[in-house]
């Protein structure tokens, strides 16, 4: 194919440069396209008569086409082409391309070879051995700047000057002559002076020249490069005129400017992050708090105040509100400071009454989701300051969450829910019962359940570290953390809340619905979640059921029974509750690991209130009440279609027996309903149904 391509490249850039009439060769872009993908092989050169440099002299003629796709892909064809020993020319080549006046220079031309030696500067970055050899080629650009200055009237081609004078700066950073020296310090002076002049102008809030093209990539750029000068070496600079520049560019009228500023700030607090975390600061981002000066560090840091206002009152733009908060969320202030000292005129509360507005407000997913992680550092100090005006904005917040963890959301709002749970672990899982109630603190232990058995890593990863903060050192791998999950939930609880745990996990099968939605469609995923395992599930709640019934004390009302009236019989004794619970498992086909069982619950005896014992059966009642065995029973004429109705009538008639098995154990043993004959006659069938079924096994010890 070598003479193939040659020849073709050779014939499509004949006449490229007309300009009174446009020549575009049929061959020209599956060639270019084929030559951007090359890599240079370590025999290149060996073989003459094979020589890539052969393909150079046409892809920089096309740099001269009034076509701007042809000229985006020949630079990018450009890059494989050339030698380690070939830069320096080539880039001398390419600069000699552009005049040193503009009076007959041609934008396309001139651009043509502009984004070409971008690319030629980003090789150029990669080689540390080369860029000692390129000071001859890369001290020409001087000669070129006035191309970033008011003679340039092309967005394009000062977009790209400016994108190449950065890199010309971080090559001569590299060399260390007294002649480069110079030279980079009048290369920065002509830049600074083009960049001030610009937004002295206002050109960061003239919307009219939007419809210019390049316009918006050229400010988005110069942004850019404004605020990196002006953080890293804003050393004449007082921290309150940083602060006022960065508030000016954050509040102009174009968004892309607002999503460039935001997401500087953004690197600089993530960058900010991962070195205290990993102590070295990641090697892409161009400013990081180690390189600013101690004013720009101050003016930042500053802003807070202000971004905060912007992003609850001020901000409309999707991407910009997404940012804002994101940056919210990283600022080191909110993770060092407590609220009050902030020098915030909001108090936490008012902030939280606001977000929640927002997301009422947004229709985006990704808003919400940002929006929801940023309000982790406000929970802590309305718990603190709790007033009885903060429950019915709690609620509202708790309600939001609740309603972020379903399967069909998307993954960066469960993360969200995650990691505002993560954050506030103590606050929300452990003492809240004061200020929250037990129901609300027992939601948010609901919700890890249900974002544990979601698709993405990420979230299981999350609750995984949530497990450790409260003490749970085993949860160190996350598909054994629901297991661990639903036991740390009755060792911190079941104590002094042992009743409620137990209606609570009886509802937690309740209310946990198949992921399957009903799809008939056959191979229809649809939004199923494929790493729920709900029979795991249940048996794993099944488990802890059983553990607190068997340490349960069962204590009759003492206020409803005459002499005459049948008084509930008194709790088994424990050999009578092990031979029960024996029963249930062996009629489940479950065999319990003897390690498991014998590991010590964190309780020894369970009091369970009659009341509490006949809100638990009425639950089931109802349950089973409204899903009878005959609506449960699946078509057994087509046992391998495994549709979503199939499924779901699988994993409900298992849900059903658990819960006719759990109605009928603590029956027995509290001498409650005995004159219940409906049940137990379903539970029947149930039993001899599930002699011929076999279920995946979490008790089973490997």
């Amino acid at each position: 194919l070598y003479p193939f391509l040659l020849d073709q490249l050779e014939v499509a850039t004949r006449n490229i440069s007309d300009t009174d009439q446009l020549h575009l060769h049929p061959g020209l872009y599956p060639v270019l396209m084929i030559l951007g993908r090359l890599f240079q092989s370590p025999l290149e050169g060996a073989d003459t008569s094979l020589n890539l440099a052969a393909f150079i002299p046409y892809v920089i003629r096309c740099s001269s086409s009034p076509v701007l796709k042809t000229r985006i892909m020949a630079a990018r064809a450009l890059q494989p082409l050339v030698q380690k020993g070939q830069l320096n020319s080539v880039m001398i080549q390419l600069l000699d391309m552009i005049p040193v006046e503009p009076k007959h220079a041609k934008h396309s031309h001139v651009h043509g070879a502009l984004i070409q030696i971008l690319n030629m500067l980003e090789v150029i970055l990669t080689m540390a051995d080369e860029i000692q050899s390129m000071e001859s080629s890369v001290s020409k650009w001087k000669d070129k700047m006035w191309l970033i200055s008011k003679k340039n009237p092309c967005y394009m081609t000062k977009q790209a000057a400016f994108e190449v004078t950065e890199k010309v700066l971080l090559v001569m950073e590299q060399l260390s002559s007294a002649q480069t020296n110079h030279v980079t310090k009048e290369i920065t002076n002509s830049m600074t002076e083009a960049l001030n002049e610009e937004f002295k102008a206002g050109i960061h809030n003239k919307q009219t020249l939007c419809c210019v093209p390049g316009f918006v990539e050229y400010l988005t750029v110069i942004t850019k490069l404004d605020l990196q000068i002006t953080l890293r070496d804003g050393k004449s600079s007082s921290a309150a005129d940083i602060a006022t520049k960065i508030q000016s560019l954050l509040g102009s009228e174009l968004y892309e400017v607002r999503l460039v500023v935001l997401d500087v700030l953004a690197s600089i607090f993530t960058a900010h992050k991962q070195c205290k975390e990993h102590s070295d600061p990641p090697a892409t981002c161009p400013v990081t708090m180690t390189t600013m000066s101690s004013a720009a560090i101050d003016g930042v840091m500053s802003l807070l105040p202000y971004i905060l206002e912007r992003a609850l009152h001020q901000e409309q733009h999707f991407e910009c509100q997404i940012k804002v908060f994101k940056v919210l969320d990283l600022h080191p202030l909110l993770e060092s400071k407590d609220w009050k000292d902030l020098s915030v005129r909001e108090s936490s509360l008012q902030v939280l009454k606001q977000c929640l507005c927002l997301i009422e407000s947004s229709r985006r997913e990704e808003v919400n989701a940002a929006i929801i992680r940023f309000s982790r550092w406000l929970v802590r100090d309305v718990l603190q300051h709790w007033t009885d005006d903060c429950m019915e904005t709690v609620d509202s917040w708790t309600a939001i969450l609740r309603d972020s963890v379903g399967t069909e959301k998307i993954t960066d709002l469960q993360l969200s829910v995650a990691m505002v749970i993560q954050h506030n672990a103590l606050d929300l899982l452990r003492e809240c019962q004061t200020t929250l109630g037990t129901k609300k603190m027992f939601e948010f232990w609901e919700m890890l359940t249900n974002l544990q058995q979601e698709d993405d890593p990420e979230v299981r990863e999350v609750i995984t570290m949530t497990l450790q903060l409260l003490g749970n050192a085993r949860a160190v791998q996350p598909s054994l953390t629901l297991d661990y999950l639903v036991r740390s939930f009755i060792d911190i609880h079941a104590a002094t809340k042992g009743a409620n745990c137990l209606l609570t996990l009886i509802s937690w099968i309740v209310s946990n619905e198949s992921s399957s939605e009903g799809s008939e469609r056959l191979f229809d995923k649809s939004e199923m979640n494929v790493f729920r395992e709900d029979v795991l599930f249940y048996q794993i709640i099944l488990k802890y059921c059983l553990a607190l019934i068997q340490h349960g004390h069962f204590i009759a009302s003492q206020t409803k029974h005459t002499n005459n009236s049948q008084c509930p019989e008194p709790v088994s004794p424990k050999e009578s509750v092990a031979s029960s619970i024996d029963q249930v498992l062996s009629q489940l086909h479950l065999v319990v690991n003897q390690e498991e069982n014998d590991m010590e619950m964190s309780i020894t005896t369970l009091s369970l209130l009659e009341s509490d014992v006949r809100e638990v059966l009425d639950l089931i009642r109802t349950f089973m009440e409204t899903k009878s065995p005959s609506s449960l029973t699946s078509d057994k004429g087509r046992p391998f279609m495994k549709t979503g109705a199939f499924q779901e009538s699988l994993l409900d008639q298992y849900k059903y027996q658990v819960l006719g098995f759990i109605y009928k154990l603590l029956s027995d043993l509290t001498g409650l309903s005995k004159n219940d004959d409906q049940l137990p006659t379903c539970l029947n069938n149930l039993s001899n149904e599930t002699e011929n079924s076999t279920y995946p096994n979490c008790f089973v010890a490997s």
